[in-house]
């Protein structure tokens, strides 16, 4: 007897025979997270290419943007401020820190107040302070 989750897929009786039920699935580097650091986000100082910066963007909005914004972002600008961008590979690409300074800097040019320094992710920050606190305790 066929199990109730796999009957949709036992339509024909060929089906079973051809192999579809477990046919294993393609896994590329890229599927499963290759470049990706940990908890599939990709590294602040990585080339990543638009397509990927659009998937990554959620991780600091919270919001999907299409990838036309992301060239829009590059070529016109937003606010009087371009997203820095480098060819490489014959595609434009850019970083998580770029497009982080690129809020940043939207940010304040929409509000009116000064681009804070400080555009490091907390994580980083975090580091800094506690090979300081090590240096200063002599470890």
């Amino acid at each position: 007897m066929t199990p109730p989750h796999l009957e949709y897929y036992q339509a024909s009786p060929f089906t079973a025979l051809l192999g579809l039920l477990n046919k294993p699935r393609n896994v590329t580097p890229r599927s499963r997270g290759f470049f990706m650091g940990k908890e599939n986000q990709v590294t602040d100082d990585l080339r990543i290419r638009f397509s990927t910066a659009a998937r990554q963007i959620p991780h600091i909005t919270g919001e999907s943007v299409h990838v036309s914004a992301i060239h829009r972002w590059a070529t016109r600008g937003l606010a009087g401020v371009k997203l820095r961008t480098e060819y490489a590979g014959g595609h434009k690409r850019t970083t998580m820190r770029w497009i982080r300074q690129f809020f940043a800097e939207v940010t304040a040019a929409k509000t009116g107040e000064p681009v804070r320094a400080d555009t490091k992710s907390s994580s980083q920050s975090r580091q800094e302070k506690a090979r300081k606190e090590l240096e200063a305790a002599g470890i």
